[in-house]
């Protein structure tokens, strides 16, 4: 059986919501790890057992500062201590940072002034330019890695299974003129549950992929989502969007602008630190989520991610109100939750 493995970490440490994720690829052999690290606003803190949620891999092919600032720094100097790190993505800012970056293949950074844009189909294959780029788009281990700057300081990114591989098209053995398409996938499978420290992706830097994702979902209480498409317009359900550190209504806005339709494939969403915006606005303003919760709802499970002090209780509220699939989860010390899962092919 040939699979599209995938496995998604979500965690706060030292002060910072960090997220890991992992794609393995029985068929094409290919493997693409990455990493988003940001300061989470006030609720971050250090684990009581003073160790990290999860083990880093001895290589990472991707790593994005959603935040400048001392505590996303500190975070990525001690990856870089244990880590080889082919790409780092760093958002504009002031900000000096004190981490080596010599070690680093390659360094590109994100701001919302740039022009440019930048789309490549491997991390390998990117060549760093001199001046910053507005967002990019990166495509790896069939997975699609959309990233970008909406404010000074800060970078957005979403990933899902990439849309484009997910039809194979064949010539008509009785017409050379025609093509044959079909699913390139039969099922997606996927399981959420809380990160503890004897689990093996806390243990081990690179555990099992097939065994991870099947063996939680027999073993630990979670969360299963099972999602098999039915129709040629549906997609599967996979996505992740992580906000920036703190985003304006405008900035969201335009997020959900340059997003479309692929907002449908978003399973989970990494929320900005809510407070801040809702200290620095008033009236009609302050009320930051109104409806947007409910816009969001679908009838499959969503999750929103957060520091127990960056959602207000009224926010949590309308998460919940909006409806029963709508999972908030928020962190404080040293919690977390992994989602692991895989993608079958189609037998051929």
């Amino acid at each position: 059986m040939k699979t599209k493995y995938f496995r998604f970490l979500y965690g706060a440490q030292k002060l910072c919501m960090v997220h890991f994720g992992e794609l393995t690829d029985t068929l094409t052999e290919e493997r693409f790890t990455f990493l988003y690290i940001r300061r989470m606003g006030r609720g971050g803190s250090v684990p009581k057992s003073g160790k990290s949620l999860f083990l880093c891999p001895k290589q990472v092919d991707l790593v994005v500062l959603g935040s400048a600032d001392k505590d996303a720094d500190a975070v990525l100097q001690e990856i870089l201590q244990v880590t080889e790190v082919k790409l780092v993505v760093l958002p504009k800012s002031d900000y000096s940072w004190k981490t080596k970056l010599a070690d680093v293949k390659q360094v590109e950074m994100l701001s919302p002034e740039a022009e440019q844009k930048c789309t490549v189909d491997r991390v390998a294959e990117f060549a760093a330019g001199s001046k910053p780029v507005k967002e990019m788009v990166l495509r790896e281990a069939g997975w699609k890695f959309f990233l970008k700057s909406y404010t000074v300081g800060s970078i957005v990114m979403a990933h899902s299974l990439d849309g484009n591989l997910d039809m194979v098209c064949n010539a008509n053995p009785e017409r050379e003129t025609d093509k044959v398409c079909e699913k390139r996938y039969e099922d997606c499978i996927m399981s959420v549950k809380v990160l503890e420290e004897e689990a093996a992706c806390c243990a081990e830097g690179s555990p099992d992929g097939y065994a991870c994702a099947l063996g939680c979902v027999q073993k630990r209480d979670s969360d299963v989502c099972r999602y098999q498409r039915k129709a040629a317009t549906n997609s599967y359900l996979t996505g992740a969007l992580l906000y920036g550190s703190r985003m304006s209504r405008q900035e969201c806005s335009q997020l959900e602008q340059d997003m479309g339709a692929w907002m449908e494939e978003m399973r989970f969403f990494c929320l900005p630190d809510c407070t801040v915006a809702a200290e620095e606005t008033s009236g009609e303003e302050s009320r930051g989520t109104d409806n947007y919760f409910e816009r969001l709802a679908r009838k499959f499970k969503r999750y929103y991610l957060a520091g127990r002090e960056e959602l207000s209780a009224e926010t949590v509220k309308e998460i919940c109100d909006s409806g029963l699939y709508q999972v908030p989860g928020l962190f404080g010390d040293g919690d977390g939750i992994c989602c692991s899962g895989l993608l079958k092919y189609r037998e051929l």
